[in-house]
Protein backbone atom coordinates (compact mmCIF):
# COMPACT_ATOMS: atom_id res chain seq x y z
CA UNK A 1 0.00 0.00 0.00
CA UNK A 2 2.90 2.18 0.73
CA UNK A 3 4.57 1.61 -2.41
CA UNK A 4 1.81 2.36 -4.12
CA UNK A 5 1.40 5.70 -2.82
CA UNK A 6 5.00 6.26 -3.52
CA UNK A 7 4.50 5.28 -6.73
CA UNK A 8 1.82 7.67 -6.98
CA UNK A 9 3.97 10.72 -4.95
CA UNK A 10 7.06 9.62 -6.30
CA UNK A 11 8.31 13.36 -7.53
CA UNK A 12 7.48 14.56 -4.37
CA UNK A 13 10.04 16.80 -3.12
CA UNK A 14 11.38 17.81 -6.47
CA UNK A 15 9.96 21.11 -7.95
CA UNK A 16 7.34 19.44 -10.36
CA UNK A 17 4.63 20.85 -11.75
CA UNK A 18 1.21 19.84 -10.35
CA UNK A 19 -0.90 17.94 -12.50
CA UNK A 20 -4.44 19.14 -12.26
CA UNK A 21 -6.47 17.97 -8.86
CA UNK A 22 -2.95 16.18 -7.75
CA UNK A 23 -2.81 17.42 -3.84
CA UNK A 24 -0.02 15.02 -2.92
CA UNK A 25 3.08 17.21 -4.88
CA UNK A 26 4.92 18.84 -2.16
CA UNK A 27 3.47 16.88 0.77
CA UNK A 28 6.19 16.17 3.36
CA UNK A 29 7.02 12.51 4.05
CA UNK A 30 4.94 12.65 7.42
CA UNK A 31 1.82 14.44 5.68
CA UNK A 32 2.36 10.85 2.81
CA UNK A 33 2.44 8.93 5.49
CA UNK A 34 -0.42 10.61 7.20
CA UNK A 35 -2.45 10.37 3.58
CA UNK A 36 -1.65 6.47 3.47
CA UNK A 37 -2.15 5.56 7.41
CA UNK A 38 1.24 4.59 7.96
CA UNK A 39 4.54 5.20 9.52
CA UNK A 40 6.53 7.71 8.20
CA UNK A 41 9.66 5.75 8.16
CA UNK A 42 7.43 3.17 6.07
CA UNK A 43 6.93 6.02 3.35
CA UNK A 44 10.79 6.43 3.40
CA UNK A 45 11.52 2.91 2.22
CA UNK A 46 8.89 2.50 0.22
CA UNK A 47 10.50 5.28 -2.04
CA UNK A 48 13.58 3.88 -1.92
CA UNK A 49 11.92 0.87 -3.32
CA UNK A 50 9.94 2.33 -5.87
CA UNK A 51 13.39 4.07 -6.82
CA UNK A 52 16.00 1.75 -6.35
CA UNK A 53 14.38 -1.40 -7.05
CA UNK A 54 13.24 -3.50 -10.26
CA UNK A 55 10.83 -3.14 -11.83
CA UNK A 56 10.26 -7.05 -10.74
CA UNK A 57 10.79 -6.60 -7.26
CA UNK A 58 8.32 -3.71 -7.07
CA UNK A 59 5.60 -5.37 -8.25
CA UNK A 60 6.33 -8.23 -6.06
CA UNK A 61 5.80 -6.08 -3.06
CA UNK A 62 2.69 -4.23 -4.66
CA UNK A 63 1.07 -7.95 -5.03
CA UNK A 64 2.18 -8.56 -1.58
CA UNK A 65 4.27 -11.81 -2.57
CA UNK A 66 7.52 -9.85 -0.88
CA UNK A 67 7.02 -7.76 2.21
CA UNK A 68 8.60 -3.86 2.16
CA UNK A 69 11.05 -4.84 4.36
CA UNK A 70 12.28 -7.79 2.44
CA UNK A 71 12.45 -5.77 -0.71
CA UNK A 72 14.73 -2.83 1.36
CA UNK A 73 16.89 -5.67 2.85
CA UNK A 74 17.27 -7.23 -0.57
CA UNK A 75 18.25 -3.34 -2.01
CA UNK A 76 20.57 -3.18 1.19
CA UNK A 77 22.47 -6.49 0.23
CA UNK A 78 22.61 -5.87 -3.21
CA UNK A 79 24.26 -2.38 -2.48
CA UNK A 80 26.69 -4.14 0.05
CA UNK A 81 27.82 -6.39 -2.88
CA UNK A 82 29.06 -4.08 -5.06
CA UNK A 83 30.42 -2.13 -2.57
CA UNK A 84 32.46 -4.82 -0.28
CA UNK A 85 32.26 -8.64 0.14
CA UNK A 86 31.13 -10.38 3.00
CA UNK A 87 33.42 -12.52 5.09
CA UNK A 88 32.85 -15.89 4.32
CA UNK A 89 31.75 -17.68 7.61
CA UNK A 90 31.87 -21.36 7.84
CA UNK A 91 28.71 -22.97 9.99
CA UNK A 92 27.18 -25.44 10.59
CA UNK A 93 23.55 -24.15 10.05
CA UNK A 94 21.88 -25.27 7.08
CA UNK A 95 20.66 -22.90 4.36
CA UNK A 96 17.25 -22.99 5.50
CA UNK A 97 17.79 -22.38 8.87
CA UNK A 98 19.99 -19.44 8.22
CA UNK A 99 17.31 -18.11 5.65
CA UNK A 100 14.40 -17.95 8.69
CA UNK A 101 16.71 -16.83 11.24
CA UNK A 102 18.14 -14.05 8.74
CA UNK A 103 13.76 -13.19 7.97
CA UNK A 104 13.25 -13.10 11.59
CA UNK A 105 16.33 -10.35 12.11
CA UNK A 106 15.09 -7.84 9.35
CA UNK A 107 11.69 -8.18 11.28
CA UNK A 108 13.56 -7.71 14.02
CA UNK A 109 15.03 -4.84 12.95
CA UNK A 110 12.09 -3.56 11.35
CA UNK A 111 9.74 -3.59 14.87
CA UNK A 112 12.73 -1.80 16.57
CA UNK A 113 13.11 0.83 13.47
CA UNK A 114 9.06 1.42 14.48
CA UNK A 115 9.19 1.46 17.67
CA UNK A 116 11.99 4.18 17.69
CA UNK A 117 10.20 6.06 14.56
CA UNK A 118 6.92 5.90 17.02
CA UNK A 119 9.00 6.99 20.32
CA UNK A 120 9.61 9.80 17.92
CA UNK A 121 6.08 10.70 16.99
CA UNK A 122 5.05 10.43 20.64
CA UNK A 123 8.00 12.57 22.12
CA UNK A 124 6.83 14.72 19.15
CA UNK A 125 3.09 14.81 20.28
CA UNK A 126 3.93 15.10 24.34
CA UNK A 127 5.84 18.40 23.28
CA UNK A 128 2.75 19.69 21.61
CA UNK A 129 0.48 18.95 24.10
CA UNK A 130 3.34 20.68 26.94
CA UNK A 131 3.15 23.59 24.32
CA UNK A 132 -0.74 23.41 24.93
CA UNK A 133 -0.41 23.46 28.56
CA UNK A 134 0.99 27.07 28.55
CA UNK A 135 -1.32 28.70 26.44
CA UNK A 136 -4.40 30.46 28.01
CA UNK A 137 -6.88 27.90 26.97
CA UNK A 138 -5.66 25.19 28.69
CA UNK A 139 -5.91 27.32 32.02
CA UNK A 140 -9.86 28.08 31.07
CA UNK A 141 -10.35 24.09 30.00
CA UNK A 142 -8.94 23.18 33.87
CA UNK A 143 -11.52 25.84 35.40
CA UNK A 144 -14.56 24.48 33.39
CA UNK A 145 -13.65 20.88 34.32
CA UNK A 146 -13.63 22.09 37.75
CA UNK A 147 -16.65 23.39 37.55
CA UNK A 148 -17.92 20.43 35.85
CA UNK A 149 -16.49 18.15 38.87
CA UNK A 150 -18.23 20.61 41.34
CA UNK A 151 -21.71 20.55 39.82
CA UNK A 152 -21.55 16.91 39.19
CA UNK A 153 -20.79 16.24 43.02
CA UNK A 154 -23.45 19.04 43.80
CA UNK A 155 -25.74 16.96 41.89
CA UNK A 156 -25.16 13.83 42.94
CA UNK A 157 -25.78 14.74 46.71
CA UNK A 158 -28.87 16.38 45.72
CA UNK A 159 -29.82 13.37 44.15
CA UNK A 160 -28.86 11.68 47.49
CA UNK A 161 -30.97 13.78 50.03
CA UNK A 162 -33.99 13.36 47.52
CA UNK A 163 -34.12 9.95 47.47
CA UNK A 164 -33.57 10.08 51.60
CA UNK A 165 -36.83 12.50 51.55
CA UNK A 166 -38.53 10.51 49.26
CA UNK A 167 -37.69 7.30 52.26
CA UNK A 168 -39.01 9.31 54.77
CA UNK A 169 -42.59 10.09 52.76
CA UNK A 170 -43.06 6.65 52.02
CA UNK A 171 -42.35 5.32 55.31
CA UNK A 172 -44.59 8.52 56.82
CA UNK A 173 -47.66 7.38 54.42
CA UNK A 174 -47.34 4.01 55.52
CA UNK A 175 -47.42 5.10 59.16
CA UNK A 176 -50.71 7.15 58.26
CA UNK A 177 -51.81 4.22 56.31
CA UNK A 178 -51.27 2.30 59.38
CA UNK A 179 -53.14 4.74 61.68
CA UNK A 180 -55.81 5.70 59.23
CA UNK A 181 -56.53 1.58 59.70
CA UNK A 182 -56.22 1.94 63.65
CA UNK A 183 -58.81 4.56 63.41
CA UNK A 184 -61.34 2.81 60.88
CA UNK A 185 -61.07 -0.36 63.78
CA UNK A 186 -61.82 1.80 66.56
CA UNK A 187 -64.55 3.31 64.68
CA UNK A 188 -66.15 0.40 64.53
CA UNK A 189 -65.37 -0.72 68.29
CA UNK A 190 -66.80 2.27 69.44
CA UNK A 191 -69.79 1.79 66.79
CA UNK A 192 -70.77 -1.76 67.94
CA UNK A 193 -70.27 -0.90 72.03
CA UNK A 194 -72.24 2.41 71.86
CA UNK A 195 -75.62 2.43 73.73
CA UNK A 196 -78.01 2.87 71.58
Amino acid sequence: MALAACNRWLDVGTNQVSPQGDSTVGMSIRKMAAAAKVNPKTIEKAKRVALRATPELRAQVIAGATTLAAAVAALDSEGAKTTKPRPVVKTSVSAKVHQELEHRYIKLQDDFQETIDNYEVLAEDAAALYALKEREEFGLIKELQFSVKNLTESRDKWQNEAAEKQKQINYLKRRLADKDSEIAALKRLFEIHAPA
